[in-house]
């Protein structure tokens, strides 16, 4: 028998998850384990595996987004801007800095990270103190260093102003994203179907 026609009746007939884990080199294994469960919410599945290569990767059809959307206020635009912000400050951090655009897309950056901000005052899902958590703590310490790391760049101290906004870009928003993934949380159940 023809091995190459073999292989195409093979991607014919296995699931793309597994043709997916047989390109990273994934045995089935991975999608049985802990991180290798599979997930079903809404009619949507995910799988999780890490290649031995150390490439994460979701495998399935889609994440829910319809969790997302129909959280209560504000959490939908308060993830929406999120969101926005990791990709447009990802932008901002990798192209040439000075320029009419670095300073036109900064300023909706900030934008974005003053409604991420000051809408989670409005979502106290984890409450420590009174109806607050200290994650609202950081969301001050965003509002000031935002507003200092412009009042640094309009006064020509560059160095202060780049490092601050480095510095909210890794806290205010990929630490603080990542914490949005545990268990319980909105996110958490928007990416991973449980």
């Amino acid at each position: 028998m023809d091995t190459s026609q073999t292989r195409s009746d093979n991607a014919l007939t296995t699931p793309s998850y597994e043709r997916q884990a047989a390109q990273h080199r994934l045995s089935r294994g991975h999608f049985t384990g802990h991180l290798g469960t599979q997930h079903q919410h809404s009619g949507g599945q995910l799988w999780l595996g890490v290649c031995p290569r150390g490439h994460a990767g979701a495998y399935g059809e889609n994440m829910d987004l319809n969790i997302l959307n129909a959280a209560e206020n504000p959490i939908p635009t308060h993830a929406y801007a999120a969101f926005l912000a990791v990709i447009l400050g990802g932008i901002q951090l990798s192209r040439p800095k000075g320029t009419s655009s670095h300073k036109y897309l900064g300023y909706t950056w900030v934008l974005l990270m003053l409604w991420v901000s000051i809408s989670s005052f409005w979502i106290q899902t984890i409450k420590i103190i009174g109806p607050f958590s200290p994650i609202h703590f950081l969301s001050i310490f965003t509002i000031w260093s935002v507003f200092e790391a412009i009042r640094s760049a309009r006064n020509g101290n560059i160095i202060r102003h780049k490092r601050m906004m480095k510095l909210l870009y890794i806290l205010a928003l990929i630490v603080t994203g990542l914490f949005t993934l545990l268990p319980g949380r909105t996110m958490n159940a928007v990416l991973f179907g449980v």
